[in-house]
């Protein structure tokens, strides 16, 4: 597929697509960030990150359609003197550190999964060794053609959705509810608490919740697909798809946190009973995240490759756009055969990357990345930190520096207001970004100590 010969989708199709691409790893430790902050302080604080991300995505879509470039890179070259420059090399920096929290993450969560569905008695029973063979499978599976990797859309909807409806069915059939312990039972649950003692879990929710829900490096290629695109048609596709994650959202991680209480293990799926329907949530995500880290390993590999005169090789405006993909996302393979729309479960456009068609050889640079991130991986046991933490890195960037100087300076007139709001913009997100590298435990005895109103235990 030629590079001018975009693919034409549905404001149906975007739609689902912006709804899946918040189905990650992220949605694991939703419930472990209420246990911190509290029911109703994460509920608004969803609405808060859900409302901070429209407005941002809003300004890149406007953007986009007025210099009618589609992709970040793009994008920045369009920034006045070398401000473009500057801000795009810290993004890629950002993105490169992001990236390889998101490998750590998924294979932390592929070996606590595998651990918990072998046998008591086999030698495979072992964290050390699991992490090891988790690296050594990657490597092979990183080098394949995305092409072959295009079933994890479809797969990453159905395991989330089954991990969704087991959390709901915890709670509302009495059979089916796990064996919390006695502590965990009696345990009253926390509506709501605000004092000193609660602040680091608050902003902790706030980072895990902008770590699931950016996706502004995806938006442009996807703008660019919109049929009949305008910046007010696709603001309504993001509406939508914001309104049906705060539902997802908001079940996931309130089921989570009743079910289990504060206690509640930082993945999700390591508090799950070791039984068909527990085992059977591990077994998608494990299928899913072995599908998915390939795909978050390319944009990493692309930028130290080059391009050959070769007609199977496609590129996206920008030469850094590759790197300039959302951390995390599950993301989707575009074809000739396969338009848009007949996968309206897929994640963001992925740029194709044939490693047999570039200048240099990729071998080594991905046995780097894949080797350092099991490596570290190894220490990983906090998969809400290390999301926190991820969400932290995010935020400077995504929801703050690139939104901000596009507004100012590639909106055309900006009223007086507008350009205050934006200053604000761009000072809360380092703020809080900052903040959010230091607060990535979600400290439920603080909100315990500040809760003014609880709920009844199940």
């Amino acid at each position: 597929m030629s590079v001018g010969s975009a693919p034409v989708a549905s404001a149906t199709a975007i739609t689902l697509n912006l709804i899946a691409m918040g189905l990650g790893s992220g949605l694991l430790t939703m419930p472990w960030g209420v246990a911190g902050a509290s029911v109703l302080n994460s509920v608004l604080l969803l609405a808060i990150v859900l409302a901070m991300n429209f407005w941002t995505i809003t300004i890149l879509v406007r953007a986009c359609e007025q210099w009618q470039v589609f992709d970040l890179g793009s994008l920045l070259n369009k920034l006045p003197g070398r401000l473009g420059t500057c801000l795009q090399g810290l993004v890629n920096v950002t993105v490169w550190g992001s990236q390889l929290l998101v490998l750590i993450g998924y294979t932390t969560v592929i070996r606590d999964s595998s651990y918990d569905l072998m046998p008591e008695q086999t030698f495979l029973r072992n964290k050390w060794l699991l992490t090891f063979l988790t690296g050594v499978i990657m490597i092979p599976l990183s080098s394949l053609d995305q092409a072959y990797l295009s079933f994890t859309s479809t797969l990453a909807i159905l395991a989330n959705t089954y991990l969704i409806m087991l959390l709901v069915a915890y709670i509302v059939v009495p059979d089916m509810q796990p064996d919390t312990g006695d502590e965990a039972v009696l345990e009253p649950r926390c509506f709501f608490s605000i004092g000193a003692n609660s602040w680091s879990g608050i902003v902790c929710m706030f980072s895990l919740l902008m770590y699931t829900i950016i996706i502004q490096m995806a938006i442009p290629p996807m703008y660019k697909e919109l049929a009949g695109r305008s910046p007010c048609k696709f603001q309504r596709c993001v509406l939508v798809a914001f309104l049906c994650l705060f539902v997802i959202f908001s079940t996931v991680m309130v089921g989570g946190y009743v079910t289990w209480g504060s206690k509640v293990n930082s993945n999700i799926l390591n508090a799950l009973p070791t039984d068909m329907w527990g085992n059977a949530a591990r077994f998608g995500m494990v299928l899913c995240l072995v599908g998915c880290y390939p795909l978050n390993v390319k944009p990493m590999v692309a930028p130290c490759a080059r391009e050959k005169h070769d007609e199977h090789v496609d590129f996206i405006e920008s030469n850094t756009a590759p790197l300039l993909q959302k951390p995390g996302a599950f993301a989707r393979q575009v074809s000739e055969t396969a338009p848009i729309e007949s996968k309206p479960g897929a994640f963001a456009r992925q740029v194709s990357v044939d490693t047999t068609g570039m200048g240099y050889d990729t071998s080594l640079p991905l046995c780097l990345i894949v080797a350092t991130s099991t490596f570290l991986s190894v220490w990983a046991t906090n998969l809400g930190s290390l999301n926190a933490m991820n969400g932290a890195i995010q935020v400077i960037g995504y929801c703050g520096l690139i939104p901000g100087a596009a507004g100012l300076y590639l909106l055309g007139s900006v009223t007086s207001k507008e350009q205050v709001a934006l200053w604000l913009l761009m000072g809360f997100a380092t703020m809080i970004s900052v903040v959010g590298l230091f607060a990535t435990d979600n400290n439920p005895e603080g909100m315990t100590t500040d809760c003014v109103l609880a709920m009844q235990s199940m």
